[in-house]
């Protein structure tokens, strides 16, 4: 949806931060048309859990985590 915004094809919507940080990301040049509105009294987005089997190492868990933690908050 970000991309038919900044391309013109839409007036407005509602989404989600990562898509219009994706839409950065691939370097689209149109992405700097669309301008974000965090309106007041939002809640927070839900918690995401991960599932795995107990044969996923715990190191990798580690840096799964520290992943998580690194990215943007909305």
């Amino acid at each position: 949806m970000a991309t038919m915004l900044a391309r013109g094809h839409a007036d407005f919507t509602t989404s989600v931060a990562s898509e219009l940080l994706e839409l950065h990301g691939r370097g689209d040049p149109d992405a700097e048309a669309v301008e974000t509105v965090l309106l007041p009294g939002m809640p927070p987005p839900p918690q995401r859990h991960l599932a795995c089997s107990l044969k996923v190492p715990p190191a990798w868990l580690l840096q799964f985590d520290a992943a998580v933690r690194a990215q943007p908050q909305p």
